[in-house]
């Protein structure tokens, strides 16, 4: 280990370097939206868990989390009032995204890894 106030060469003035300190990360630019990582209330607990075409009409299932009660939805109210509002598909299942409805809010439903 070498003595802090040891001159390191012929005529070396050591200066004081300090530490760096870590600043906050801008995670958005002003007026952009981020999306939630988890959607809260009756869409948080809802999960993708299958897609399908059927007679020219989008179809998902969705499974609740804490039931695992499973429900097919599709673009007009099943029982619990759940209806597709908008389809994202993508080759890449981690991107799917479906918005669905229940008559006052709607939220996305995502397959889960």
């Amino acid at each position: 280990m070498q003595d802090p106030n040891e001159k390191i060469g012929p005529g070396a003035n050591p200066t004081f370097v300090p530490p760096a300190v870590p600043q906050p990360t801008q995670t958005a630019a002003k007026g952009t939206q981020t999306k939630p990582q988890a959607q809260a209330g009756i869409f948080g607990n809802l999960v993708l868990v299958s897609w399908l075409e059927e007679a020219g009409k989008d179809v998902i299932y969705v499974q609740n989390t804490e039931t695992n009660d499973v429900q097919e939805i599709t673009s007009e109210p099943n029982l619990d009032n759940f209806r597709i509002v908008e389809l994202h598909p993508n080759a890449d299942l981690r991107l799917f995204e479906a918005v669905i409805s229940n008559g006052r809010q709607q939220g996305p439903v995502r397959f889960r890894f």
